[in-house]
């Protein structure tokens, strides 16, 4: 091989794997390619878009997964967003045969040239240290970097892997910590806490606002060894230290005088002011903290808009809506209940800047919704009359609505909330729902009805529950493109040949229908993206190039018919 000029690499499992190159001078690369399916072995020329990919990290390619996908993207297949990260979404590719890549060197270069290929790779719902040990496990082979644990998330997410925001679901501590147990680096922070905090901010790792007064946020630091927790200044200055470096301290749900306290015995040193718990807050207002208003005289709406005008934090309060409420009117704020219907509501909150976007789904999405934007309304349980009472009482300003179901429709259909247990005929309730736009939870009539009816209103399945619809967790808009599916093979297959948006009897699929989706799903053939009737979804996928459309389960999805072998030579597919 010296003599020669050939460098020969590891073989692999997959379908074609690269065992030798050869890089002559002045010309282009070349690569021996071997079949491990049919035992073949021929000579290919290099290609500038595999050089590209040799040249970052050391990867060796074992197949064409990569252009693969690129292609199916390109075609409009719906590559873009696979299931599952990035690391999952290899490991399954090479499971089912398909030719995927195997990265060696770090796991950001290995997200790099994911997001290159145009795999797209999601964003990370997990912590720094959960991301680098998924990507170990898989054999992506990671390198452990060494440097504080903000500065590891940082160079991942300047190298373009992808990384938007690594979603820290905890605090600064937490995060710190686990990085440390899973033996990333170090994690010694250099400043105080709010000095650490905010270089954690400033450097896109995306540490989520913290659940808690300032004083659990500090004593939580000191515990974790992570900084110093002693503050130089009075209360008022240490609060908008931490404001200014983006910790987000919220509101202190209790009145003045357990706030001193428990400063006080977090040892972060507040002055002790005289006076009332009025006075206390007003001391506090003065110094800079953020409480522009004390008292508010005025409607809840109005308070939450001032408040989070003036940066204090409302976006993740703690607690449920009602109990915020509750603690503010008992610490002397005057908070009084909500005055209006819950459509004046949602948009005065949305002008508040506390993220409540325009609900179109059923009554117990909103309120679901409502409280990951921050607002916190509680999960009432029980029927409509009993849920909408609940609400009136936690201060939402919902009057309580003890008539017919049809009345009962009527007001929440005008107030725009939502709908938990509506009465009526399948036909009138869909009728309904579809010119108020609010969706659809439990029906009144056939799957093929609700399907068509919803499908030509352009409402959309979100989350249906009930009826023939429990065989689907979820339909997008329009009733075009389906995820994931809940129930039997055969009722989803049945279901969805009713409704004409996925599978059609003849088409030539194997197994069961959520045998045939999964297979589509785990691949990225696009059946979360794909809109259309399954007749347009199966021509998308010929037109692609997968081939014939003839799925086993944990078989190859490749196939490829004559008539489509033109398209994958040209994608390198040999």
């Amino acid at each position: 091989s010296e003599t020669m000029g050939w460098t020969f690499a590891a073989a692999g499992r997959a379908a074609h794997v690269i065992i030798a190159t050869r890089e002559p001078k002045g010309g282009p690369p070349f690569f021996i390619l071997h079949n491990n399916q049919r035992g073949r072995t021929w000579l290919w020329p290099g290609q500038p878009l595999l050089q590209r990919r040799l040249a970052v990290g050391g990867v060796t390619p074992s197949g064409i997964g990569a252009q693969t996908l690129s292609a199916l993207n390109q075609a409009g297949v719906g590559v873009m967003h696979p299931s599952g990260i990035g690391a999952q979404v290899l490991t399954t590719l090479e499971q089912l045969g398909i030719g995927v890549e195997k990265f060696v060197g770090s796991g950001a270069q290995a997200l790099e040239t994911l997001a290159q290929s145009g795999i797209g790779v999601e964003v990370f719902t997990s912590t720094g240290a959960q991301l680098l040990t998924t990507l170990t496990q898989s054999g992506i082979g990671l390198m452990h970097p060494s440097g504080v644990g903000a500065q590891i998330l940082t160079a991942l997410a300047q190298e373009g892997t992808g990384l938007h925001t690594v979603v820290v679901t905890g605090t600064g501590a937490q995060t710190l910590a686990t990085l440390l147990q899973a033996g990333v680096g170090r994690v010694e922070a250099v400043g105080d806490s709010a000095q650490t905090l905010a270089a954690l901010t400033q450097s896109g790792v995306g540490v989520q606002i913290f659940t808690g007064t300032a004083a659990q946020l500090l004593a939580t630091l000191t515990q974790s060894g992570i900084g110093r927790a002693e503050a130089i200044g009075a209360g008022a200055q240490l609060l908008t230290t931490l404001a200014q470096a983006g910790v987000g301290v919220q509101i202190f749900t209790s009145t003045g005088a357990q706030i001193l306290t428990t400063l006080t015995q977090a040892g972060v040193g507040l002055m002790h002011p005289s006076g009332v718990g009025a006075q206390i807050l007003s001391t506090l207002a003065q110094s800079g903290t953020g409480l522009h208003t004390i008292v508010v005289t005025s409607t809840g709406a109005q308070l939450l808009a001032t408040l989070a005008q003036a940066g204090v934090g409302l976006m993740h309060p703690s607690g449920a809506g009602a109990q915020i409420l509750t603690s503010l009117l008992q610490s002397g704020v005057a908070v009084e209940k909500f005055i209006g219907s819950g459509a004046q509501l949602l948009p005065t909150l949305a002008q508040a800047g506390t993220g409540v976007q325009k609900f179109v789904a059923t009554g117990t999405q909103v309120l679901a919704l409502l409280e990951q934007a921050g607002i916190g309304l509680m999960h009432p349980s029980g029927a409509g009359d009993q849920t909408l009472s609940t609400l009136e009482q936690a201060g939402t300003g919902i009057e309580v609505f003890s008539s017919s179901g049809a009345n009962l429709l009527s007001a929440l259909t005008q107030s725009g909330i939502g709908v938990m247990q509506p009465a009526g005929a399948g036909a009138q309730l869909l009728s309904t729902l579809a010119q108020s736009g609010i969706g659809v939870e439990k029906f009144v009539g056939t799957s093929s009805q609700i399907l068509a009816t919803l499908t030509q209103a352009g409402v959309g399945l979100e989350h249906p529950r009930g009826a023939a619809a429990q065989t689907l967790t979820l339909l997008r808009q329009s009733g075009v493109g389906v995820e994931v599916f809940t129930g039997t093979g055969a009722q989803i297959l049945a279901l969805l040949a009713q409704s004409g948006v996925g599978n059609l009897p003849g088409a030539g699929t194997t197994g069961t229908g959520a045998q045939v989706l999964a297979i589509l799903t785990q691949v990225g053939t696009g059946i979360e993206i794909i809109t259309g009737t399954g007749a347009q979804i199966l021509s998308a996928i010929n037109m692609a190039g997968v081939g014939a459309v003839s799925f086993v389960a944990g078989s190859r999805i490749f196939t490829p018919a004559a008539a489509d072998r033109s398209f994958l030579v040209a994608a390198g597919n040999r």
